[in-house]
Formats: C-alpha cells, sequence, structure tokens
C-alpha cells in the first residue's frame, strides 16, 4: 500500500506540473509560512500570517482564516522560482529573489535592496538584535552573507565561501555574533555546516561525517544555548535530525525516516522542537526535551512547519478537493485543525483603494486554476488532506500516520526545499521539492523491491 501512495503523490504532482496553468503549472501547494513579530503586532490585533504558496504569496490577518493573495510580479519573480520570506522585528516582509531583495510593509508598496541587486537570495533569517541576515549563492560569485535591517544597508560579511552552494542560515538568539550555514559545494550534494563566531566574516567548515549523500538544513539553534544546533539531513534513503551539543563539531542522529522530512519548527523558548514527512504515513514527531529524543505525534504529513507561542501550524497538501491549505495544532501536532484552504482566498490584496488591486486582472486566472478547492469549500480535515482530525485513507494520502524510528531512549522555523540531484549544480527544487522527494522515495522502493527480489 506504501507503493501505492507513492505513485499516487508522483502522478499527482506530475499531473499538475506538466499542465500550462497559470501557477506556474504548478500543483497549488502551500509552503512556507511566517508570522509577523509581536513587536509588529498592535495590541488586541492577530498577527499577520504570509503563507508562500506555488502561485504567489497569500496574507491573512484574520489568523488565516481568510487569505488575500499577492502575485509574483508584485516582488519580481515568476516561473517556478519559490522566494525564501522574513519579517524583520519592524514588520517589514523581505522577499528573496533570483536576482535581488525585496522588501513591503502593506504588500502594495515595494522597495529593492540595492546592495544585493543581482545577487541569488538562497536564504533570510532574523537574529535575536534584529539584524536580517541573508545568504546568497550567485552564479560565478562567492556564496556570501549579508547583514542589514530596515532603514540600514546591507553589508557583505567577509570574502564569502568560494566553490559553495549555501542553503540555509540562522544566527544563535542568546548570541548573534553565532552563525551557522549550510550548503554543498557546487555540483555535489555533500552536506556541510558552517559556524562563524564573529558575525559571518568567517566561517569555519565543521568536520562532520555523513552516512550518505544528500541535502543539509538548518532548523534551528537553541534560544537558550549557542552551541546547540538541529539540523534536517536529506538523502536518497530517507531523513535525518541532526543535533549537535558542541557547536556543530560533532552531531548525532536523534530521528530518522524512511521519507523526504518537509517540516521542522522549534519552539520559542526552545523546549520543544517538532519534524515531519510529507507522506502522512511517516507523520509528525515531538521532541520535549530540547531535542535530544523524539516520539511520535500524530498522523500527519506536512509541506511545512511553523511554531509560535500559541500554535503549531501546518502547511497541508490538499491532494482533495477543498483540502487544507493551513492547520493549527495545540496539541504538539498529535492533530491539526484546518485553519482555511484555497477556497479561503477572497482576492487580490486592494491597493490605492482598488479592490481588485494590482494584481486584480491576474487573480481571475488564479481563481480558475484553484476552482475546484473554491467550488468544494474548506473541508474539517487532518494535515494529508481529507477526513476528520488524524483520520488516514486506503493510500496514505490524506490525513495522518507511522514509520521514523526515534533514536536515542532530521526547514524555510520554516519548511525546507531539497536539492535536484542530476543538475550539473546543485539546483533549489523549491516548490519541485514533493515531486523530487517522491521521486527519491520511489527510486528507494525500487530498489529495496529489487534486493528482496535478489
Amino acid at each position: 500500500m506504501r507503493a501505492i501512495a507513492f505513485f499516487l503523490l508522483i502522478a499527482a504532482v506530475a499531473g499538475y506540473t506538466t499542465r500550462s496553468a497559470h501557477a506556474n503549472g504548478r500543483f497549488p501547494l502551500a509552503q512556507q509560512l511566517v508570522v509577523a513579530p509581536r513587536s509588529a503586532t498592535p495590541a488586541g490585533a492577530q498577527p499577520v500570517l504570509v503563507l508562500r504558496s506555488t502561485f504567489g504569496l497569500l496574507v491573512s490577518r484574520d489568523g488565516g482564516r481568510t487569505f488575500r493573495w499577492v502575485c509574483e510580479q508584485t516582488f519580481g519573480y515568476s516561473g517556478t522560482w519559490d522566494p525564501p520570506i522574513a519579517f524583520a522585528k519592524d514588520g517589514t516582509l523581505y522577499v528573496g529573489l533570483e536576482a535581488g531583495l525585496a522588501t513591503t510593509r502593506d504588500f502594495c508598496t515595494v522597495s529593492r535592496v540595492r546592495e544585493l541587486e543581482g545577487e541569488t537570495v538562497k536564504d533570510l533569517s532574523v537574529d535575536g538584535d534584529g539584524v536580517v541576515l541573508v545568504i546568497t549563492t550567485t552564479p560565478g560569485r562567492p556564496s556570501a552573507l549579508f547583514r542589514g535591517a530596515p532603514g540600514r544597508r546591507f553589508e557583505r560579511g567577509g570574502k564569502g565561501l568560494e566553490g559553495m552552494y549555501l542553503v540555509t542560515v540562522d544566527a544563535a538568539p542568546s548570541k548573534p555574533s553565532r552563525v551557522y550555514v549550510s550548503g554543498q559545494p557546487n555540483g555535489t550534494l555533500k552536506g556541510r555546516l558552517f559556524r562563524s563566531d564573529d558575525g559571518g566574516r568567517q566561517f569555519v567548515e565543521q568536520d562532520q561525517v555523513r552516512s550518505h549523500d544528500g541535502a543539509y538544513f538548518l532548523i534551528g539553534v537553541d534560544p537558550r544555548d549557542p552551541d546547540r544546533v538541529l539540523s534536517r539531513f536529506l538523502h536518497l534513503e530517507g531523513s535525518e535530525v541532526a543535533l549537535s551539543e558542541d557547536a556543530g563539531r560533532t552531531t548525532r542522529t536523534v530521528l530518522s525516516m524512511p521519507s523526504a522530512m518537509y517540516g521542522a519548527a522549534i519552539s520559542p523558548d526552545g523546549a520543544r522542537v517538532w519534524a515531519g514527512s510529507g507522506l502522512p504515513a511517516d507523520g509528525v514527531f515531538v521532541s520535549r526535551d530540547r531535542g535530544r529524543t523524539f516520539a511520535r505525534a500524530g498522523q500527519v504529513g506536512v509541506q511545512c512547519l511553523t511554531a509560535t507561542e500559541t500554535a503549531l501550524y501546518q502547511c497541508a497538501n490538499p491532494f482533495t478537493l477543498g483540502g487544507p491549505a493551513l492547520g493549527a495544532s495545540s496539541d504538539d501536532g498529535a492533530t491539526f485543525r484546518t485553519l482555511s484552504s484555497f477556497a479561503n482566498v477572497e482576492g487580490a490584496v486592494p491597493c490605492d483603494g482598488r479592490l481588485k488591486g494590482p494584481c486584480g486582472e491576474s487573480y481571475l486566472e488564479v481563481r480558475a486554476t484553484l476552482a475546484p478547492w473554491r467550488d468544494a469549500g474548506a473541508q474539517e480535515a487532518g494535515a494529508g488532506g481529507a477526513g476528520a482530525e488524524g483520520e488516514t485513507n486506503d493510500a496514505g494520502m490524506t490525513a495522518g500516520a507511522d514509520a521514523g524510528s526515534a533514536a536515542g531512549s532530521e526547514p524555510p522555523r520554516r519548511g525546507r526545499g531539497c536539492l535536484c540531484a542530476g543538475a550539473p549544480e546543485p539546483k533549489a527544487c523549491g516548490g519541485e521539492l514533493t515531486l523530487a522527494a517522491a521521486c527519491a522515495a520511489l527510486v528507494t522502493l525500487v530498489r529495496r523491491r529489487g534486493a528482496r527480489a535478489g
């Protein structure tokens, strides 16, 4: 039955990615959620939620019950680019581009950061002092870290990392001068971790031995301990959560599962850590001891995980009519209640008093792409896409489940992508993560079936 689920996953995504629909010809999916910080949220108001999807950004001001759409062209990107996004402490949204960095406060007026023009932005993070960290991997240039903030210039830190393809960045909340980045040498999938103790001016590679070639993504740094860093490691045999308690010098695997781990999150106080597979059969795991050990939480498939003080949010797999796009859990990931589906996208963000806004005409095409969801409406469902919370069907496609193993009794704060193998250089898959991971899972399945047959 697991083989059927994998096949259906590939078929569903591939079927949509070969169409010439407005949403870049891709299956409409939610990929990353960011939540505006308390410092930018008026008293008594709901924090702004921004959901990155395969057809633009979706903005909610009512806790995720309804959304307004911001088209890709507003920020200057298109095609299959999936921009990293992050909120600064003042509520400015930063959007990483293939050739620059954009900012907005109202989702109508967009500015470009001059110092990042022409740079390919791979990831964004905000440190404990409110400084925005940007890593770039631009063809023909060394990968680099830039630091800046709203109203301040962005400055490049040091000479960069020659020959490296960087993918994630995080600073230690309790020690902003401690910065970690992950990536791999150009043309390979040999994940590497680098550490800086001077705010990113100089990085030192951490000598680590990995069991497989694969992509390596930071989950985050413990808010209390700058030496404790958690990472996701994705490879053809599955996924792992790796924990280092000595600033990256050594790591140990604390969770493994046989499928792609799309989502991982650390609670704001660092006490709990979650990791989840895109397949409901492998589900969501939770650690209640700061990432040292994990236990199964729920039978749920995720595209991303984001933790706040009050809830654990999940980007869902809406592979059914009216299936959920965003869910929230108040029980550590055991169950998720549906907040909204793509049927709850009410139109484009209004700008200049116009209800349609600058993307209004384009939204008619997007709505046609999303018509099945709008016709069916949002359904109460578990995170797999249909049925009651925690419920799953025979194919494992619509709700939650178990197959990982917790060790010791493995983005984006973000749901991160993996890297496409088979290209001359590593290539960010972004929205193609589901297809790439499903293909990898199928390859693994075929290999294992072949081994048993032999």
